[in-house]
């Protein structure tokens, strides 16, 4: 299936997550929130979870990583 999906971290644990994320077959993720951190969830940290997708982390790598997977559409 293709289209767009949104979801919230919310409480989910880590492992919650990525299970959702796997079972929708979702390829790629956007953190659009204005401060990619979370006090009580830190697995939600932007670093955290890039490491957890295996993203690269710096704002240029990340649009690199992007505009290489739009082209590849």
């Amino acid at each position: 299936m293709t289209g767009v999906f949104t979801i919230g971290h919310s409480t989910h644990a880590l492992a919650d997550f990525l299970a959702l994320l796997r079972q929708h077959a979702v390829t790629a993720v956007a953190d659009v929130r204005s401060a990619p951190y979370s006090r009580f969830y830190p697995h939600f940290n932007r670093d955290a979870l890039c490491r957890e997708l295996a993203m690269p982390t710096s704002p240029t790598s990340i649009l690199a990583a992007n505009s290489a997977a739009a082209a590849m559409i």
